[in-house]
């Protein structure tokens, strides 16, 4: 075989398989919101909003729900009569496809999964503590 076929054929597999985040996943994300009171007893049937610059959703605790993933924080705020509102910030951050779309694709690739939030990943578990501001973070929990 001749290597100067090999070389350019390597590179197209990388970029096949490092593909946009766009390409190789979807714009949405599934998270699971639970709530509970300062001692920590599992509070149910709280009603919860969730607000990125994408959307809003709303959910009654527990429960999951599919949100439409952005650069921009998850903000949840709960409420349930006889107890405090509970807020979280769920930070957003860019996954792997992220870089690697800067590093092989000189950048066009970023700026499009930029722009739908497809490169970014809020946490998977939103754990809301009524009466408290509570930041979760998926790089601290690793």
């Amino acid at each position: 075989m001749n290597m100067k076929y090999t070389i350019p054929a390597s590179l197209l597999g990388v970029l096949t398989l490092s593909g946009c985040a766009t390409i190789t996943s979807d714009g949405m994300q599934t998270v699971e919101v639970t709530t509970s009171n300062l001692q920590g007893a599992a509070v149910s049937q709280a009603n919860c909003s969730l607000k990125n610059n994408k959307g809003e959703w709303r959910v009654t605790t527990p429960s999951t729900v599919n949100v439409h993933k952005a650069h921009s924080d998850l903000l949840v705020e709960c409420t349930k009569a006889g107890l405090p509102n509970g807020k979280l910030r769920a930070i957003s951050r860019a996954g792997k496809g992220m870089y690697g779309n800067i590093l092989i694709g000189g950048g066009v690739g970023a700026v499009i999964d930029h722009k739908s939030g497809a490169a970014y990943k809020y946490p998977s578990k939103l754990p809301v503590v009524m009466g408290k501001e509570v930041t979760v973070d998926r790089r601290k929990s690793k």
